[in-house]
């Protein structure tokens, strides 16, 4: 059986390598794949996703790398990858400062890899790394916040889905004051209350983080009344989500005491949480005259009509959001009514979702 294709020097055009690429999706024992030379030098950017090319084919990419000035870009997502792959990448990457971004999420990278990777960040090229579902653990959280402490070029990582815990997010949290990065993602990491204090701490202080993911760590309100003590002192945080963390009204309290001190805040995500109407009035009221909220996501939360009619009134007298989901709600025709009413005679908002909140279209009109 086919396992390896190389046609280098063989001067393919780019038509050539399309029927190529075909001709391997048809041949599912194939894990790895050497194109042309010439055309792989001559990309900025590579996408091999989820083409099961193993650490064989990781390691003829490597080499590839090296001779690739113009590569900016390599998608690696899913392709069996493990440390042994990624140690030979990183040996590639730190030799070849034109890659700026890479991709190596679904791979089983593991701890081991993560260290490896650890020295590709220390090589101060990267600015975007992607690392979700890699199982590093909190070991490797610590490989990667080690080397973040002296990284001076990493703007963006993605490590969601890495089972790091609070003993990792305290790694990792330690070193955004030091770092340069604008964006983090610790989405879906079983993150709790204490790993939420350390977030809280890191953003008070970092100079230049302006977007964080914290979806699905259900670390419930205590979590986000820590998360917020840290966002109220935050002058460059714009973006911040919530999503699927079991937050109730008292969290919905210390998000709306956050928000009536912070002007910056631009987009929130809170969908997928326990919000009821309650909840969504102590928001509303503070958001009505809020200078800097462009986007609330209030998707799949219990607000029903009382939460509407409370988003209604602040349809109708902010003047600066743009996007305002209230899906999933059990709003009902009544509460579709109020804010369709509102929106009317707002000239600002662009996008206001109300599906799934078991209202007939007639209602609408």
């Amino acid at each position: 059986t086919l396992t390896t294709l190389d046609v280098d020097g063989n001067a393919a055009r780019k038509d050539d390598l399309v029927i190529i690429e075909t001709a391997m999706q048809q041949n599912a024992e194939l894990p790895s794949v050497l194109l042309a030379r010439e055309s792989v030098a001559a990309s900025t950017a590579l996408n091999f996703g989820g083409k099961k090319i193993a650490d064989s084919g990781a390691k003829m990419l490597a080499a590839m790398i090296k001779e690739s000035p113009a590569l900016q870009s390599l998608q690696l997502g899913g392709n069996a990858i493990s440390a042994a792959g990624a140690e030979d990448l990183t040996a590639a990457v730190v030799v070849s400062p034109w890659l700026k971004k890479l991709d190596l999420g679904g791979n089983p990278l593991g701890a081991e890899g993560a260290d490896a990777l650890a020295r590709m960040i220390n090589a101060q090229t990267l600015t975007t790394l992607k690392l979700y579902s890699n199982s590093i653990g909190p070991q490797g959280a610590l490989s990667i916040s080690n080397a973040l402490f002296a990284n001076k070029a990493l703007r963006s990582l993605t490590l969601s889905k890495n089972k790091i815990g609070d003993e990792g997010c305290h790694a990792i949290a330690g070193a955004i004051g030091k770092s340069v990065l604008t964006s983090l993602d610790l989405g879906d990491n079983a993150i709790g209350v204490h790993g939420a204090r350390a977030i809280a701490r890191a953003v008070s202080v970092s100079s230049t983080l302006t977007s964080l993911d914290l979806r699905n760590n259900e670390f419930g309100d205590a979590g986000v009344e820590e998360i917020m003590r840290g966002v109220v002192h935050s002058f460059i945080l714009e973006s911040l989500c919530l999503s699927g963390n079991e937050i109730g009204n008292a969290g919905a309290a210390a998000i709306a005491k956050m928000l009536s001190a912070n002007q910056v805040l631009a987009t929130l995500d809170l969908d997928i949480n326990n919000i009821t109407g309650a909840g969504a009035r102590l928001i509303a009221d503070v958001i009505k005259t809020h200078g800097a909220l462009l986007s609330l996501n209030m998707s799949e939360n219990k607000i029903g009509v009382d939460g509407a009619q409370a988003m209604a009134l602040v349809i109708e007298a902010n003047t600066v959001l743009k996007s305002l989901d209230v899906s999933e709600n059990n709003i009902g025709a009544d509460g579709c009514m109020k804010l369709a009413k509102a929106a009317t005679m707002n000239m600002t908002l662009t996008t206001l979702d109300v599906d799934g909140n078991a209202a007939r279209k007639d209602d609408l009109v």
